[in-house]
């Protein structure tokens, strides 16, 4: 018999650097109206290294992590309430953040 085990997300193993700007991040995405759409709520800065947030999109329920790689370019984590990955994307410029997000969460083009 096989276990799978569930990888929990860590902010001291997928987070590269600190964000510069925390509060900025969050108030470029607070005013676009899609990420309202996704229910987002509960914001919350993780070590100065990630932005956490919950969402109740169509495609996903549970927290939406955002993390600056080396290459400053931004992951997205994906977990359940209880913290384990559900999905990854890599390297995402911020232009293309919100579309990227959207996808994961809410719609499927």
């Amino acid at each position: 018999m096989t276990t799978k085990t569930k990888e929990i997300f860590d902010v001291k193993k997928h987070a590269c650097r600190p964000f510069d700007d925390m509060k900025e991040l969050v108030r470029c995405l607070a005013k676009n109206r899609i990420v309202w759409c996704w229910g987002a709520n509960s914001w919350a800065n993780v070590d100065n290294k990630a932005l956490r947030f919950k969402v109740q999109g169509y495609l996903h329920k549970g927290f939406v992590f955002l993390t600056v790689n080396g290459l400053d370019l931004f992951d997205i984590y994906l977990t359940n309430v209880k913290g384990e990955i559900k999905q990854v994307e890599t390297d995402v410029y911020i232009e293309d953040l919100i579309e990227r997000i959207d996808l994961l969460v809410e719609t499927k083009r």
